[in-house]
This record gives C-alpha cells, sequence and structure tokens, in this order.
C-alpha cells in the first residue's frame, strides 16, 4: 500500500488548494476591503481546517475512506445516500474547474498562439485529468510537489504587484458583503473537502503528520489564493488569473501553470467520486468510475452557468456541515455509541434545514460554527436520551 508522510499530506493539500476556483472565491470578498477581508480569510481557513483534521483523524484511526466512515453513524442506507450526495458535489467542482481553468488557459493561448477557446480547453483538460488518473500515485506526488512550488512562486510575484497598487491596503469595507456570509464563503471551500479528506489521510503514516499535513497544507494553500483573489478583486479590478498573468508578462508560464494547477486539482476530485461511486457499484474500479465522472463533467461544463457558484458553495454547506457534525459528536464525544441510523438521518434532514435558516438569518459569525453546534447538540441530547429510555426498558423487562 503506497502511504503518506506528513510532508507528501502538508504538499498534498497545498496542492488541491491551488487553483483558479480559489482565487475567484477570495475574490468574493473584496467589498470587505484589505484589512477585514485578510481577518476573514484567517479566521475561515481556521475554522474549515479543524473541521477537515477531525473528519481526516477519523479515516486515519478507522482506516476508512470518507464515506465509508459514515457507516460508523449512518448505517449502510446513510453510506450509499452520503456517497451519492458526494459523488454529485465532486462532479459540481470537476465542473466548476474546468470551467474556471479552461477560461484562464483560453485567455492566455488566445492571446499568444490566437488558439484555443474555453470549449477546447475544457475537454483538453478533462481528457488530461482523465489520463493522470492511470498515472498511479508515484508521479502524482512529484507533480503536486511542483505545481505547489511553481504556483507559490507565481503567488508571491503577484500579491508583491497587487500589494504595489496605489491605496490597495488601505480600501476599507464598502458595506455590501455581510461579514457572517463572508465568513461562511471562505469555511464552506474546506468544508468541500470534508467529504473526501479521509480518503487519503486514513493512508497516513502517522497521525500526527496525517493531521498536521492535512490542516497546514490546505490552511496555507487555500489561504493564499484566497488572498491572491482579494489582492486581484482591489488592485486589478478582477479575478481573471489569466488576464493578470497575461498583463504581467507570464503568459507560456502561465499556460502551464494553470493547467498543471487544475488538473492535479480536479483530480482529487476525480479519484475520490471515483471512491463514492465504487460505494454503490462495488463491482466497479474507482480508476473507471472517476474517468466516467470526468467525462460527464465534460458534458455538463459546456452548458454550466457560473451564476449559480456561489448557491451550489452555500449547498456543500448545508449538506455536508450538518452530516459532519453528527458523524464527528457520534465518533468524539458518544464514543461511536451511535443507537439509531433513522435517528442521525433525521437529524441530518433537519441539519440541513437548519443551515440554510442560519444563512437567510446571516448571522455575524457565519452559519457553519451555529449550525453544528445546534446539530451537535440535538444530536447528542436525542442519542443519550435514548440509550436511557432503552435502559430503563431493559430495567423494566427484567424485574
Amino acid at each position: 500500500m503506497d502511504r503518506f508522510s506528513g510532508l507528501n499530506l502538508t504538499f498534498l493539500w497545498f496542492g488541491a488548494a491551488i487553483s483558479v476556483a480559489e482565487v475567484m472565491t477570495g475574490g468574493l470578498l473584496a467589498p470587505l476591503g484589505f484589512k477585514q477581508g485578510i481577518f476573514v480569510i484567517i479566521v475561515g481557513h481556521i475554522i474549515g481546517g479543524l473541521i477537515m483534521a477531525a473528519a481526516g483523524n477519523i479515516g486515519y484511526e478507522k482506516k476508512l475512506a470518507s464515506m465509508e466512515s459514515t457507516e460508523l453513524t449512518f448505517g449502510k442506507y446513510g453510506k450509499a445516500l452520503f456517497s451519492f450526495l458526494n459523488a454529485t458535489q465532486l462532479v459540481g467542482w470537476t465542473v466548476i474547474m474546468l470551467i474556471s481553468g479552461g477560461a484562464a488557459t483560453s485567455v492566455l493561448t488566445q492571446n499568444i498562439l490566437s488558439f484555443g477557446s474555453t470549449t477546447t480547453w475544457i475537454v483538453v483538460l478533462g481528457v488530461l485529468i482523465a489520463l493522470w488518473l492511470y498515472v498511479g500515485k508515484g508521479l502524482w506526488k512529484v507533480g503536486n510537489i511542483l505545481v505547489g512550488i511553481s504556483m507559490l512562486a507565481i503567488t508571491i510575484i503577484l500579491i508583491g504587484i497587487g500589494l504595489g497598487t496605489e491605496g490597495v491596503t488601505s480600501m476599507t469595507n464598502q458595506n455590501t458583503l455581510s461579514l457572517g456570509l463572508a465568513i461562511e464563503l471562505t469555511i464552506v471551500m474546506p468544508i468541500s473537502w470534508v467529504p473526501l479528506v479521509a480518503d487519503y489521510t486514513r493512508d497516513s503514516k502517522s497521525k500526527l503528520g496525517g493531521n498536521l499535513g492535512t490542516f497546514i497544507g490546505y490552511f496555507i494553500g487555500s489561504s493564499l489564493m484566497y488572498f491572491v483573489g482579494l489582492i486581484a478583486a482591489l488592485g486589478f479590478g478582477s479575478t481573471d488569473i489569466g488576464s493578470i498573468l497575461l498583463n504581467q508578462g507570464y503568459g507560456p508560464i502561465g499556460v502551464l501553470i494553470i493547467m498543471l494547477s487544475t488538473i492535479s486539482t480536479t483530480y482529487l476530485d476525480a479519484f475520490s467520486a471515483g471512491l463514492s461511486v465504487k460505494n454503490l457499484l462495488p463491482g466497479f474500479s474507482e480508476k473507471h468510475l472517476g474517468t466516467g465522472v470526468v467525462l460527464l463533467s465534460i458534458l455538463i461544463a459546456l452548458t454550466f452557468p457560473m451564476s449559480a457558484y456561489e448557491g451550489f458553495l452555500l449547498w456543500i454547506g448545508a449538506l455536508f456541515v450538518p452530516l459532519f457534525a453528527i458523524l464527528i459528536t457520534d465518533y468524539y464525544i458518544l464514543g461511536n455509541q451511535s443507537t439509531s441510523d433513522a435517528l442521525a438521518l433525521v437529524l441530518w434532514i433537519l441539519g440541513v434545514g437548519v443551515y440554510r435558516i442560519f444563512v437567510a438569518i446571516d448571522l455575524s459569525i457565519g452559519t457553519t460554527l451555529p449550525a453544528m453546534a445546534l446539530v451537535s447538540l440535538l444530536y447528542y441530547t436525542s442519542t443519550k436520551g435514548m440509550m436511557i429510555w432503552k435502559e430503563r426498558k431493559s430495567q423494566s423487562s427484567t424485574t
């Protein structure tokens, strides 16, 4: 079995965060201004990263992939449901990565070579991702390191240029984006990786390395991408990374980096989607299933409206925040004493509604923390109450 060191996982999750989609999401925070934008990026990634690490640790201790671990609390039917939902959101992410990567690459190649529409690059990138699935983890690890280092270099350059733009660091809150929604748009990005984090930490060489590598790698990578998006939106008035790289003289290098970063990040989505679908179709290889996911995503990407992106992010939160609130509560607080799969599923459905209500209320601390706290409390008290009831029933039947 190919196992991951803490350094491998650091580079894996750093590489996973290096994407045009993360830059684009960071740009959504621009209305907060410079200082408040940085504050939200740091706070949101700390919260989301800790949830990632907690979910990943379950996979390490139980040696289970993320969706397999849901069976511990929700039973086999719950595992099937969440495997389907996870595969669906991963198709969504693959679609978004193909569109954003294809559009950025197209800007560069059209200006440099007068070739390559967004549609063309969506198909090309999709085919390359499908081929990457068959390369194997050895070359993939090396690829992640190279992509991470090269994108880090470009990131530092772009941040330096952006910070040099007059007035960027003094820009203040325009009051067109609430603090709560901004925090949620930051937390939800690491949350979107929670349903697949254990697919990799389960193969970690050590518990400490797995947890720290996951948290540090994603925290640094994603925070940097959000920061680039924030700086780009404030300093350049755009998060079109392709145009920015072109205007700063990094055209040919930019093509290579955007392509590689899109492939290396989307590989994780496709591979984990294959693992989720395998829970539903165990007779098939996850590589073949992952390839099927990529082909489906190419078709959807050709017509998907990117105006739906923010709504897509919030629905990821609605579906998976209550799921992992229940799973984490059951595993760490109740010691895996789940008494009823049906109870867990009912409370998950209730939790989805709670999340959507909190989004509408727009609390200043975001939606994830209060939703997780309420769902966790409901699950804990309901489970404890059922355990007490069963114990009393058992005692009365023996007297």
